[in-house]
């Protein structure tokens, strides 16, 4: 078992473990391995890849995190040991924990600028409101007008005044 990493200009980008240095190159190469942080790592970084112990099978978890915990790597996506339940648990925890930090600081921000917003808009809103009334207050009036001259009519029993009216209350 090797334990190894991948460095550029002496920054370590990942720790990990891997029976087959070669295979395992290739797999951080072609991007197709999910499981770890590497596809992270932008593209145009020419990172190397270094053994940094060698190591029996039973001891590679253990040795992992050590250099884990010693040269705390950028790009790792889990802890040595981890599973992903466990990851997906404390991620997040973090997004929440995050969130709540970003509310809080943002709070006091949003609530001046839609104070400022309802301010400056609120007339505008009011004259809209206005206008819109005044355009259902004509065509409800126009009904109540209609309805009454129907009314009258066949109270008189004008029966050629009542016919037009109700074709063309109608459409």
């Amino acid at each position: 078992m090797f334990v190894y990493k991948l460095e550029y200009e002496g920054l370590v980008l990942y720790v990990g473990k891997t029976k087959d240095m070669r295979n395992r190159y290739y797999k951080h190469c072609s991007r197709k391995n999910h499981s770890c942080g590497t596809r992270d790592i932008p593209l145009d970084m020419p990172w190397k890849m270094s053994v940094l112990e060698e190591c029996e099978d039973v001891m590679g978890v253990s040795r992992e995190q050590f250099y884990y915990d010693t040269l705390k790597p950028l790009y790792n996506k889990y802890r040595p040991g981890q599973t992903n339940a466990e990851w997906r648990r404390l991620h997040s925890e973090k997004v929440r924990e995050t969130y709540r930090k970003y509310d809080a600081a943002h709070r006091q921000q949003r609530r001046e600028y839609h104070h400022k917003y309802d301010a400056a808009n609120r007339e505008q809103r009011r004259e809209a409101r206005r206008k819109h009334q005044a355009a259902n207050r004509e065509t409800i009036n126009a009904k109540k007008r209609e309805k009454r001259r129907i009314a009258r009519a066949s109270s008189q029993g004008d029966a050629a005044l009542i016919t037009p009216m109700l074709t063309e209350a109608a459409s």
